[in-house]
């Protein structure tokens, strides 16, 4: 067998199970809570230049973010490219913040590439109900009974119907008795 032969056989080896074709069969599906972030890994045997990160089905108005970046951000959406090494697969890190329940459904990232057709992977994402806690959100402080000192002095003002002038009453015993004894003089 020649080098020739032997590169052949080692790079169809190294294709072998792996994601090379314009599209993958095989379709990853990864599930995140609601209002918690996901993140999916795409793998691929050769790096590319252009990363793609894109909702079902993939037209101009679907890409999420499109990027000859190493990393990229926009919005909730963004992805993080590990070029991997000649023996190492390339890994193309897809995630989402915060999700909401419009996010379940199809996606697909992807390597653009000069020499070697581009490749897709195809990613389903389930989005599950957020847990109902049973705790409450809240804190409730102790309320505090305020309750008057006997120095205190609460004075209303009442109409005495034989001499037609105001008394002072008050709502504390010594009050009362102060009352009693200004209105005996008065009296008297």
């Amino acid at each position: 067998m020649n080098i020739r032969q032997t590169l052949i056989c080692f790079f169809f080896f190294t294709l072998r199970g792996r994601n090379t074709g314009i599209i993958n069969a095989e379709i990853l599906v990864s599930t995140g809570k609601e209002g918690g972030d996901i993140t999916v890994e795409c793998i691929f045997t050769f790096s590319g230049t252009k990363k793609i990160f894109c909702k079902e089905p993939c037209k101009k108005g679907d890409i999420l973010i499109e990027t000859d970046d190493v990393t990229a951000k926009r919005g909730r959406y963004s992805i993080e490219y590990d070029k991997g090494t000649f023996l190492e697969s390339a890994i193309l890190y897809v995630s989402i913040r915060k999700l909401i329940k419009s996010d379940a459904g199809k996606y697909r990232c992807g390597l653009h590439r000069s020499v070697l057709p581009s490749s897709y992977q195809d990613i389903e994402i389930r989005v599950e109900e957020a847990p109902v806690s049973s705790k409450p959100n809240v804190t409730l402080q102790p309320l505090s009974a305020s309750v008057p000192s006997a120095s205190t002095l609460t004075t209303t003002q009442c109409l005495s119907s034989s001499t037609g002038s105001y008394t002072p009453s008050s709502a504390s015993p010594e009050g009362t008795q102060q009352s009693q004894k200004e209105q005996t003089p008065a009296a008297g």
